[in-house]
C-alpha cells in the first residue's frame, strides 16, 4: 500500500443513491492530474446500489476513504468529512457531478502560488447525457486577489455563487473557525461560504469551467416547499446578525439589501409553488407572517435609491411590496401546465 507523505488536498464526497451517477464522477476524481490526494467518500445511508459501485474502486485505491453513517443529509456528510479531512486544502463535489481531470491541479496550483485560503473556478451545467446547458463564470478579475472586504462586498452582491463545490479552501479555514454547514437545512451552502470568505484573508479565481453541474430535476433544492422558503429566511437572518457582530452592518448594508431581496423573492417563488400544489392555509399564514417582516426591512426609497438594485431587481421588490408575487407565480404555473398537458388532437 502506497503511504503518502503530505496530502495536498482532501477531497470529500458525500454520497447517497446516486447509484446512476457516482461511477462517472469517482472515474473524474480517480483521474486527477494532482497526486497526493485524498478521496473521502461518506456513506450517508445509501440504501441503492452506490456502495456496491464504490467498493469496486476501493480495493485498487488506496487513497479512497470511506465513512459510513446514518442518513442525516448532505450538511452532515460533508460534517463528517471534514472532521476526518488531513490534507492542507479540502474541496467538495456532490456525487451526481463530476469535474475536469486538471481541476484540483490548477486550483492548488493558484493556492500555492499566490498564497490564497479560497479559489474558485467557472462551472459547466450539464444535462444527464452531458451535453453543455451553458457555463457560469465568475464576474470577477481573474487576475487579482481580493481580500475579505471586496469579497465580502462581491458576494452580497451575488458576484460570487455560494456553491461549496467550485472551490478549493485552506484547511485552517475550517478547522480555526469551526466553520460547518448546517445539518437540516436547504440551501445549506450559504451561510458557510459567506463564513469562509468573510474570514479569508486572500482569495482568487480561475477563468476556466472546470467543475461539471449536472441538471437533475429531483435534486432538492429545486423542489418547492415551505421549508425551503423558511430556511432560506433564516439564513438571511444569520448572515445579517454576523454582519452585525463583527461591527461590519454599517459598511454593507446597502449590498446587503441586494443580498436580501434575492433571497426574500427566491423563498417566495419556492413557497408559492409549494401552495398552489398543497392549498395548506397554515403554512400560507405562517409564511405570509414570516416573510411581512423581511419585506418591511426593505424601504420604498432606499430599494429604489440602490445604486447596486438593476430594474428588474425594483421590480421584483414592487412584486413583493404589494403582494403580487403570488398572482404572477400562479400564472406561470397555470401556463406551465397548460404546455406541459397532453394534446386530445390525433
Amino acid at each position: 500500500m502506497k503511504i503518502m507523505q503530505s496530502i495536498k488536498v482532501s477531497l470529500i464526497i458525500p454520497v447517497y443513491n446516486v447509484e446512476d451517477y457516482i461511477e462517472k464522477c469517482l472515474r473524474s476524481v480517480l483521474s486527477q492530474t494532482l497526486k497526493d490526494i485524498e478521496i473521502i467518500i461518506v456513506n450517508d445511508g445509501s440504501t441503492d446500489q452506490s456502495m456496491k459501485i464504490v467498493g469496486s474502486f476501493e480495493d485498487e485505491h488506496s487513497n479512497i476513504h470511506i465513512i459510513n453513517k446514518k442518513n442525516g443529509g448532505l450538511s452532515s456528510a460533508r460534517n463528517r468529512g471534514l472532521k476526518v479531512a488531513s490534507g492542507k486544502y479540502v474541496a467538495f463535489i456532490d456525487s451526481d457531478d463530476y469535474i475536469d481531470e486538471t481541476m484540483l491541479q490548477q486550483l492548488y496550483n493558484s493556492a500555492e502560488a499566490n498564497n490564497l485560503d479560497i479559489v474558485s473556478c467557472d462551472l459547466t451545467k450539464v444535462d444527464l447525457s452531458g451535453k453543455v446547458l451553458g457555463i457560469e463564470k465568475n464576474t470577477l478579475k481573474y487576475d487579482h486577489t481580493y481580500d475579505k472586504h471586496e469579497v465580502i462586498g462581491e458576494y452580497l452582491l451575488n458576484n460570487i455563487p455560494s456553491y461549496a463545490w467550485n472551490k478549493l479552501y485552506k484547511k485552517e479555514l475550517f478547522d480555526k473557525y469551526e466553520i460547518t454547514y448546517p445539518e437540516g437545512r436547504l440551501y445549506e451552502d450559504i451561510k458557510p461560504t459567506f463564513e469562509l470568505l468573510s474570514k479569508a484573508v486572500k482569495v482568487g479565481f480561475i477563468d476556466k469551467p472546470l467543475y461539471f453541474y449536472v441538471q437533475r430535476g429531483g435534486a432538492i433544492t429545486k423542489v418547492p416547499s415551505f421549508k425551503a422558503g423558511f430556511d432560506i429566511i433564516k439564513t438571511i437572518d444569520d448572515i445579517k446578525s454576523s454582519l452585525e457582530e463583527s461591527k461590519l452592518y454599517y459598511k454593507y448594508e446597502e449590498v446587503f439589501q441586494n443580498f436580501s431581496l434575492k433571497y426574500v423573492f427566491l423563498a417566495n417563488v419556492l413557497f408559492y409553488k409549494w401552495y398552489f400544489k398543497t392549498k395548506d392555509k397554515i403554512e400560507l399564514e405562517k409564511f405570509k407572517s414570516l416573510v411581512s417582516i423581511k419585506i418591511k426591512q426593505l424601504s420604498l426609497k432606499s430599494i429604489l435609491l440602490n445604486k447596486y438594485l438593476s430594474n428588474g431587481d425594483k421590480l421584483k421588490y414592487m412584486l413583493l411590496k404589494t403582494r403580487s408575487l403570488c398572482f404572477v407565480v400562479s400564472m406561470k404555473e397555470l401556463l406551465l401546465k397548460a404546455k406541459n398537458k397532453p394534446s386530445m388532437e390525433g
